[in-house]
């Protein structure tokens, strides 16, 4: 077992060494958001979207060699994809409740421009090189974030495996590794479960949920 020096020292040189992947992730993002904004983007697109950057992660996890982020983010990854592919070709929807979309707002623009391990001359640079797509809190709490928004895209399966992850995610990093900025992925782990289990009907129903073509319209 790696001590906890080690693993913060593999995921610096990750976060460093694939800089240029992270950019790249960065640029899709922005592109895949304009799209599901502009045109009528499926909740099972949107969702497939979301999984990319966690196998991304998986692939990146395997080269760095550390096989436990690599099992751990292939079995998310495969998840999440997987669960996509049952949400069919409704339009994507937002979340009706604003603290709701504010808090996954937050957690979006936290994870794009997670601070850590990333060595960078200016603030700036972490707008657009944060290891988003690299490492795994700065993806989950992306993950998170856009589930709040999207209010898990209708689902009571995604909401459960992307909390109960971000919760083993948050615990890890901001009590074992002491990077205490992970313990934002509890704030959205929590909301996430109990929104699931305290009233699923609000956020799994559809009148409770925005379509973003009738936003438009209105």
């Amino acid at each position: 077992m790696p001590t906890s020096e080690a693993i913060l020292n593999m995921l610096a040189a990750v976060a460093n060494e694939w800089r240029w992947l992270a950019i790249a992730w960065h640029v899709a993002f922005v592109t895949g958001i304009v799209a599901i904004a502009r045109v009528h983007v499926s909740r099972s697109a949107a969702a497939l979207f979301v999984s990319l950057p966690i196998i991304s992660v998986s692939l990146v996890a395997w080269n760095a060699g550390n096989p436990f982020n690599g099992l751990l983010f292939m079995l998310l990854g495969l998840l999440t994809a997987g669960l996509a592919t049952t949400f069919g070709s409704r339009d994507i929807s937002v979340d009706g409740a604003f603290r709701y979309r504010a808090v996954g707002a937050m957690l979006v623009v936290f994870g794009l421009s997670y601070p850590h391990f990333l060595v960078a001359d200016s603030w700036l640079t972490y707008f657009y090189a944060a290891p988003y797509g690299l490492i795994p809190c700065p993806t989950v709490a992306v993950t998170v974030g856009l589930s709040l928004t999207f209010g898990s895209f209708g689902s009571r399966a995604w909401a459960i495996v992307v909390s109960v992850t971000a919760l083993i995610y948050g615990v890890i990093g901001s009590l074992f590794l002491n990077v205490w900025i992970d313990g934002f992925l509890l704030v959205g782990a929590v909301m996430l479960l109990r929104d699931v289990w305290r009233w699923p009907s609000r956020r799994l129903d559809a009148p409770m949920v925005q379509p973003l073509s009738a936003r438009h319209s209105t």
